[in-house]
């Protein structure tokens, strides 16, 4: 198990030694680096670091992802690069990655099948594509496309920045701040739908999805432009937040099985009794 400098200028990782547990840094440099299919490894990685200097390209569209499991140990991607583009596909024995954490100018593309257990993006930009799936998103800024050919959410928490996605969620999805775009793509089959919509005041929705069973909403939330009849099956709004939103769409009739609208303090994950 040993830490592995990349070193300036190196264009195909196939010429380091590069082991199970070995973690990798990405210190300096603007080149694109090949080489990069790791996925037969026994473990994995157990690191991959890319520093503020670094703005190169890790992978590329032509050579493909760099291709690896992290679950060994921390199994953690630190992707703090000053500019440039990482090309990622969580593949190996266990096809996983237990943590991508986002800091810097670049953006990060996620490929291919595989697992990422938690992504969280600070800053920078991330594109999701393919069937991987992405089980937790915690966004305080930077942005996040999602295609719908990714596989949907179960956890959502955005904070920050601005999160465009062509999927759904089952589970909760907790928008605190920035701005969160849910919208059908071409490609689609079925229009994205979700479980639990928590929209505090800082945040806001532009929903173009399907339906919603429940939205707990103290943010605005606009269906101005969704694109076919939809149900909210529950929706609890604060007053103010529905003075800024929009209930009705352009293009197709809107549902609202059982509104309650409140006045007081705003809790969008805990909707106050109906009647206060």
């Amino acid at each position: 198990m040993a830490t592995i400098y990349v070193p300036k200028g190196t264009t195909d990782l196939s010429g380091l030694s590069i082991s199970d547990g070995d973690s990798l840094v990405f210190g300096e440099g603007s080149q694109t680096v090949a080489g990069i299919d790791l996925s037969g490894l026994n473990e994995g990685l157990s690191g991959i670091s890319v520093l503020p200097s670094f703005t190169g390209s890790i992978g590329s569209p032509s050579t493909g992802p760099l291709r690896a499991d992290l679950d060994s140990g921390a199994g953690k991607i630190v992707y703090n690069a000053g500019g440039g583009s990482f090309f990622y596909q969580p593949d190996g024995d266990d096809d996983l990655c237990n943590e991508i954490e986002c800091l810097g100018a670049g953006t990060l593309y996620l490929l291919g099948g595989g697992t990422v257990t938690l992504l969280e993006i600070a800053r920078g930009a991330v594109h999701i594509s393919a069937d991987v799936v992405v089980a937790t998103i915690r966004q305080t800024g930077g942005t996040v496309t999602q295609l719908y050919k990714s596989t949907a959410n179960t956890n959502l928490w955005i904070e920050g920045g601005e999160f465009v996605t062509g999927r759904g969620f089952s589970g909760t999805a907790n928008v605190w701040g920035g701005r969160v775009v849910v919208r059908r793509e071409d490609t689609g089959a079925t229009l994205p739908t979700g479980a639990t919509l928590n929209i505090a005041p800082d945040g806001s929705v532009k929903w173009m999805g399907g339906n919603i069973t429940t939205v707990n909403a103290a943010g605005p939330i606009d269906l101005s432009d969704a694109p076919n009849a939809m149900t909210i099956t529950n929706l609890n709004i604060s007053a103010k937040a529905r003075e800024r939103s929009r209930l009705t769409s352009k293009y197709a009739a809107v549902t609202i099985t059982n509104l309650n609208e409140y006045v007081g303090v705003a809790d969008a994950a805990t909707p106050p009794p109906t009647g206060t």
